[in-house]
Protein backbone atom coordinates (compact mmCIF):
# COMPACT_ATOMS: atom_id res chain seq x y z
CA UNK A 1 0.00 0.00 0.00
CA UNK A 2 1.51 3.36 -1.00
CA UNK A 3 1.78 6.02 1.70
CA UNK A 4 -1.47 7.63 0.61
CA UNK A 5 -2.74 10.43 2.85
CA UNK A 6 -6.43 10.15 3.73
CA UNK A 7 -8.19 13.21 5.11
CA UNK A 8 -10.91 12.37 7.64
CA UNK A 9 -13.57 15.08 7.88
CA UNK A 10 -15.74 15.20 11.02
CA UNK A 11 -18.36 17.93 11.55
CA UNK A 12 -19.18 18.50 15.21
CA UNK A 13 -21.74 20.65 17.00
CA UNK A 14 -21.97 20.32 20.79
CA UNK A 15 -20.38 16.86 20.75
CA UNK A 16 -18.00 17.12 23.70
CA UNK A 17 -19.65 14.06 25.23
CA UNK A 18 -19.15 11.82 22.16
CA UNK A 19 -15.94 13.00 20.51
CA UNK A 20 -13.73 10.97 22.82
CA UNK A 21 -14.76 7.54 21.56
CA UNK A 22 -15.33 8.86 18.03
CA UNK A 23 -11.78 10.18 17.67
CA UNK A 24 -10.26 7.19 19.43
CA UNK A 25 -11.78 4.93 16.75
CA UNK A 26 -10.35 7.12 13.97
CA UNK A 27 -6.88 7.68 15.41
CA UNK A 28 -6.67 3.97 16.22
CA UNK A 29 -7.13 2.84 12.63
CA UNK A 30 -4.88 0.07 11.33
CA UNK A 31 -4.05 2.42 8.44
CA UNK A 32 -2.34 5.35 10.09
CA UNK A 33 -1.39 7.78 7.33
CA UNK A 34 -4.29 10.12 7.97
CA UNK A 35 -5.10 13.67 8.92
CA UNK A 36 -8.23 14.14 11.01
CA UNK A 37 -10.05 17.44 10.52
CA UNK A 38 -12.67 18.21 13.14
CA UNK A 39 -14.82 21.19 12.17
CA UNK A 40 -16.41 22.66 15.28
CA UNK A 41 -19.64 24.12 13.93
CA UNK A 42 -20.22 26.94 16.40
CA UNK A 43 -20.50 24.72 19.48
CA UNK A 44 -21.54 26.18 22.84
CA UNK A 45 -20.02 23.32 24.87
CA UNK A 46 -16.43 22.06 25.20
CA UNK A 47 -16.23 20.42 21.77
CA UNK A 48 -13.14 22.42 20.80
CA UNK A 49 -11.45 21.78 24.13
CA UNK A 50 -11.91 18.02 23.77
CA UNK A 51 -10.11 18.10 20.43
CA UNK A 52 -7.31 20.36 21.68
CA UNK A 53 -6.68 18.07 24.65
CA UNK A 54 -5.87 15.10 22.40
CA UNK A 55 -2.13 15.02 21.70
CA UNK A 56 -1.88 13.66 18.17
CA UNK A 57 -0.13 15.59 15.39
CA UNK A 58 -2.54 14.10 12.85
CA UNK A 59 -5.47 15.92 14.45
CA UNK A 60 -6.56 19.40 13.31
CA UNK A 61 -9.34 21.65 14.62
CA UNK A 62 -11.17 24.24 12.54
CA UNK A 63 -13.88 26.34 14.19
CA UNK A 64 -16.92 28.15 12.80
CA UNK A 65 -17.84 31.21 14.82
CA UNK A 66 -21.53 30.31 14.51
CA UNK A 67 -23.41 27.16 13.48
CA UNK A 68 -23.61 26.82 9.71
CA UNK A 69 -24.84 23.22 9.52
CA UNK A 70 -23.21 19.84 9.03
CA UNK A 71 -22.89 20.15 5.25
CA UNK A 72 -21.14 23.52 5.53
CA UNK A 73 -18.81 22.02 8.14
CA UNK A 74 -18.03 19.10 5.83
CA UNK A 75 -17.29 21.53 3.00
CA UNK A 76 -14.93 23.47 5.27
CA UNK A 77 -13.09 20.22 5.97
CA UNK A 78 -12.95 19.25 2.29
CA UNK A 79 -11.48 22.62 1.35
CA UNK A 80 -8.84 22.36 4.08
CA UNK A 81 -7.94 18.73 3.31
CA UNK A 82 -4.43 17.91 2.16
CA UNK A 83 -5.23 14.33 1.19
CA UNK A 84 -6.43 13.17 -2.21
CA UNK A 85 -9.08 10.99 -0.56
CA UNK A 86 -11.77 12.06 1.88
CA UNK A 87 -13.28 9.78 4.51
CA UNK A 88 -16.31 11.23 6.25
CA UNK A 89 -17.36 10.45 9.79
CA UNK A 90 -20.02 11.60 12.26
CA UNK A 91 -18.94 12.96 15.62
CA UNK A 92 -21.20 10.64 17.64
CA UNK A 93 -20.37 7.33 15.94
CA UNK A 94 -17.28 5.16 15.66
CA UNK A 95 -15.27 3.22 13.10
CA UNK A 96 -14.14 -0.38 13.26
CA UNK A 97 -10.32 -0.62 13.31
CA UNK A 98 -9.83 -1.77 9.70
CA UNK A 99 -12.32 0.57 8.06
CA UNK A 100 -9.78 2.54 6.03
CA UNK A 101 -7.46 -0.38 5.34
CA UNK A 102 -10.30 -2.49 3.88
CA UNK A 103 -11.54 0.32 1.67
CA UNK A 104 -8.12 1.44 0.50
CA UNK A 105 -7.43 -2.14 -0.60
CA UNK A 106 -10.42 -1.83 -2.94
CA UNK A 107 -9.13 1.47 -4.30
CA UNK A 108 -5.67 -0.02 -4.82
CA UNK A 109 -7.23 -2.75 -6.98
CA UNK A 110 -8.86 0.04 -9.04
CA UNK A 111 -5.60 1.94 -9.43
CA UNK A 112 -6.86 4.66 -7.08
CA UNK A 113 -9.24 5.85 -9.77
CA UNK A 114 -10.65 9.16 -8.46
CA UNK A 115 -14.01 8.26 -9.96
CA UNK A 116 -14.47 5.25 -7.69
CA UNK A 117 -16.22 5.70 -4.33
CA UNK A 118 -16.38 3.01 -1.65
CA UNK A 119 -18.97 2.50 1.07
CA UNK A 120 -19.90 -0.32 3.44
CA UNK A 121 -22.41 -1.67 5.94
CA UNK A 122 -22.68 -0.71 9.60
CA UNK A 123 -23.56 -1.97 13.07
CA UNK A 124 -26.38 -0.46 15.12
CA UNK A 125 -25.48 -0.02 18.77
CA UNK A 126 -27.81 0.92 21.63
CA UNK A 127 -25.60 2.20 24.47
CA UNK A 128 -28.40 1.99 27.07
CA UNK A 129 -28.72 -1.78 26.61
CA UNK A 130 -25.43 -2.70 24.96
CA UNK A 131 -27.33 -4.35 22.09
CA UNK A 132 -25.50 -4.58 18.75
CA UNK A 133 -26.94 -5.72 15.42
CA UNK A 134 -25.63 -5.78 11.88
CA UNK A 135 -27.09 -3.13 9.60
CA UNK A 136 -26.76 -4.15 5.94
CA UNK A 137 -27.29 -1.04 3.84
CA UNK A 138 -29.04 -0.99 0.44
CA UNK A 139 -26.95 -2.21 -2.46
CA UNK A 140 -25.53 0.72 -4.41
CA UNK A 141 -22.81 -0.47 -6.77
CA UNK A 142 -21.88 -1.01 -10.39
CA UNK A 143 -23.12 0.67 -13.55
CA UNK A 144 -26.69 1.04 -12.25
CA UNK A 145 -25.70 2.90 -9.07
CA UNK A 146 -27.06 6.24 -10.29
CA UNK A 147 -30.51 4.82 -11.04
CA UNK A 148 -30.43 2.84 -7.80
CA UNK A 149 -29.69 5.84 -5.59
CA UNK A 150 -32.32 7.92 -7.40
CA UNK A 151 -34.87 5.32 -6.28
CA UNK A 152 -33.87 5.27 -2.60
CA UNK A 153 -31.14 6.33 -0.13
CA UNK A 154 -28.09 4.11 0.17
CA UNK A 155 -24.54 5.07 1.25
CA UNK A 156 -23.97 6.83 4.58
CA UNK A 157 -21.26 9.34 5.44
CA UNK A 158 -19.76 7.16 8.21
CA UNK A 159 -18.48 4.63 5.64
CA UNK A 160 -18.02 6.78 2.54
CA UNK A 161 -14.53 7.10 1.06
CA UNK A 162 -14.36 9.34 -2.01
CA UNK A 163 -11.75 11.39 -3.83
CA UNK A 164 -11.43 15.08 -3.20
CA UNK A 165 -11.39 15.49 -6.97
CA UNK A 166 -14.87 13.98 -7.31
CA UNK A 167 -16.23 16.20 -4.55
CA UNK A 168 -14.84 19.26 -6.30
CA UNK A 169 -16.33 18.09 -9.60
CA UNK A 170 -19.84 18.06 -8.13
CA UNK A 171 -19.34 21.50 -6.59
CA UNK A 172 -18.89 20.18 -3.03
CA UNK A 173 -21.86 19.28 -0.82
CA UNK A 174 -25.22 21.05 -0.93
CA UNK A 175 -25.41 23.19 2.21
CA UNK A 176 -29.14 23.95 1.80
CA UNK A 177 -30.55 20.44 2.13
CA UNK A 178 -32.32 20.24 5.54
CA UNK A 179 -32.16 16.43 5.90
CA UNK A 180 -31.31 13.37 3.79
CA UNK A 181 -27.93 15.02 3.27
CA UNK A 182 -26.24 11.69 2.57
CA UNK A 183 -28.85 10.77 -0.03
CA UNK A 184 -28.54 14.08 -1.87
CA UNK A 185 -24.75 13.84 -1.81
CA UNK A 186 -24.76 10.23 -3.07
CA UNK A 187 -27.08 11.13 -5.96
CA UNK A 188 -24.68 13.77 -7.25
CA UNK A 189 -21.60 11.66 -6.62
CA UNK A 190 -23.14 8.76 -8.53
CA UNK A 191 -23.22 10.97 -11.62
CA UNK A 192 -19.41 11.03 -11.71
CA UNK A 193 -18.35 7.99 -9.65
CA UNK A 194 -18.66 4.24 -9.77
CA UNK A 195 -19.74 2.98 -6.33
CA UNK A 196 -18.27 -0.12 -4.71
CA UNK A 197 -20.22 -1.61 -1.80
CA UNK A 198 -18.30 -3.66 0.77
CA UNK A 199 -20.79 -6.04 2.35
CA UNK A 200 -19.32 -5.95 5.82
CA UNK A 201 -19.79 -3.57 8.76
CA UNK A 202 -17.00 -1.02 9.01
CA UNK A 203 -18.60 1.54 11.33
CA UNK A 204 -20.90 1.64 14.36
CA UNK A 205 -24.01 3.79 14.43
CA UNK A 206 -24.84 4.85 17.99
CA UNK A 207 -28.58 5.04 18.62
CA UNK A 208 -28.72 7.96 21.02
CA UNK A 209 -31.69 9.10 23.05
CA UNK A 210 -32.99 12.62 22.48
CA UNK A 211 -32.98 15.03 19.56
CA UNK A 212 -31.12 14.29 16.35
CA UNK A 213 -31.69 15.42 12.78
CA UNK A 214 -33.06 11.98 11.90
CA UNK A 215 -35.64 12.30 14.69
CA UNK A 216 -36.79 15.80 13.76
CA UNK A 217 -40.06 15.29 11.88
CA UNK A 218 -40.38 18.74 10.37
CA UNK A 219 -36.82 18.69 9.09
CA UNK A 220 -37.25 15.17 7.75
CA UNK A 221 -40.24 16.14 5.62
CA UNK A 222 -38.57 19.36 4.45
CA UNK A 223 -35.45 17.39 3.52
CA UNK A 224 -37.39 14.75 1.62
CA UNK A 225 -39.32 17.41 -0.29
CA UNK A 226 -36.07 19.25 -1.06
CA UNK A 227 -34.27 16.20 -2.46
CA UNK A 228 -37.27 15.08 -4.50
CA UNK A 229 -37.85 18.58 -5.85
CA UNK A 230 -34.21 19.08 -6.77
CA UNK A 231 -33.84 15.74 -8.55
CA UNK A 232 -37.36 15.25 -9.90
CA UNK A 233 -36.43 15.40 -13.59
CA UNK A 234 -33.54 12.96 -13.16
CA UNK A 235 -35.64 10.56 -11.09
CA UNK A 236 -38.26 10.41 -13.84
CA UNK A 237 -35.74 10.30 -16.69
CA UNK A 238 -33.38 7.70 -15.23
CA UNK A 239 -35.38 5.72 -12.66
CA UNK A 240 -38.77 6.04 -14.35
CA UNK A 241 -42.21 7.47 -13.68
CA UNK A 242 -43.11 4.64 -11.30
CA UNK A 243 -40.12 5.48 -9.12
CA UNK A 244 -41.33 9.07 -8.92
CA UNK A 245 -44.85 7.98 -7.94
CA UNK A 246 -43.41 5.72 -5.25
CA UNK A 247 -41.49 8.69 -3.86
CA UNK A 248 -44.70 10.72 -3.72
CA UNK A 249 -46.47 7.89 -1.91
CA UNK A 250 -43.58 7.61 0.55
CA UNK A 251 -43.69 11.35 1.18
CA UNK A 252 -47.45 11.16 1.78
CA UNK A 253 -47.21 8.23 4.18
CA UNK A 254 -44.36 9.73 6.16
CA UNK A 255 -46.08 13.12 6.31
CA UNK A 256 -49.19 11.55 7.79
CA UNK A 257 -47.17 9.54 10.27
CA UNK A 258 -45.54 12.75 11.49
CA UNK A 259 -48.77 14.74 11.52
CA UNK A 260 -48.35 16.87 8.40
CA UNK A 261 -51.61 16.28 6.55
CA UNK A 262 -51.11 19.22 4.20
CA UNK A 263 -47.85 17.82 2.85
CA UNK A 264 -49.44 14.40 2.42
CA UNK A 265 -52.36 15.82 0.45
CA UNK A 266 -50.03 17.89 -1.74
CA UNK A 267 -47.86 14.87 -2.52
CA UNK A 268 -50.80 12.67 -3.45
CA UNK A 269 -52.27 15.53 -5.45
CA UNK A 270 -49.45 15.05 -7.96
CA UNK A 271 -50.61 11.50 -8.68
CA UNK A 272 -53.04 11.80 -11.62
CA UNK A 273 -55.53 9.16 -10.51
CA UNK A 274 -55.65 10.25 -6.86
CA UNK A 275 -58.78 12.41 -6.52
CA UNK A 276 -59.68 14.45 -3.45
CA UNK A 277 -62.21 11.81 -2.37
CA UNK A 278 -59.65 9.03 -2.68
CA UNK A 279 -57.16 11.13 -0.69
CA UNK A 280 -59.49 11.54 2.28
CA UNK A 281 -60.58 7.89 2.21
CA UNK A 282 -57.00 6.66 2.03
CA UNK A 283 -55.81 9.08 4.70
CA UNK A 284 -58.64 8.17 7.07
CA UNK A 285 -57.95 4.45 6.94
CA UNK A 286 -54.17 4.95 7.00
CA UNK A 287 -54.38 7.04 10.17
CA UNK A 288 -57.09 4.92 11.84
CA UNK A 289 -55.11 1.70 11.35
CA UNK A 290 -52.01 3.22 12.96
CA UNK A 291 -53.73 5.24 15.68
CA UNK A 292 -52.50 8.53 14.20
CA UNK A 293 -54.48 11.58 15.23
CA UNK A 294 -54.31 13.97 12.27
CA UNK A 295 -56.92 16.61 11.39
CA UNK A 296 -57.86 16.01 7.74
Amino acid sequence: MPPLLVSVVIPAHNRAHTLGYCLASVLGQSYGNIEVIVVDDGSSDQTGAVVRDIRDERLRLISHERPLGAQAARNTGIKAARGAWIAFHDSDDEWLPERLQRQLAVLEQRGFDPHVAVHADMIRYTPETGAREDWPLPEVAGPDAYATVLRAPGPVFQTLLVSRQALLEIGLLDENVPAFQEWESAIRLARVCEFVHLHEPLAVYWLHQGETISKNGRREIDGLKYVLGKHREEIIRVAGQQAWLRHLATLARRSLQLGFAGEAEAALGEIPWFSAIKWRTWAYFFCAKRGIGVKL
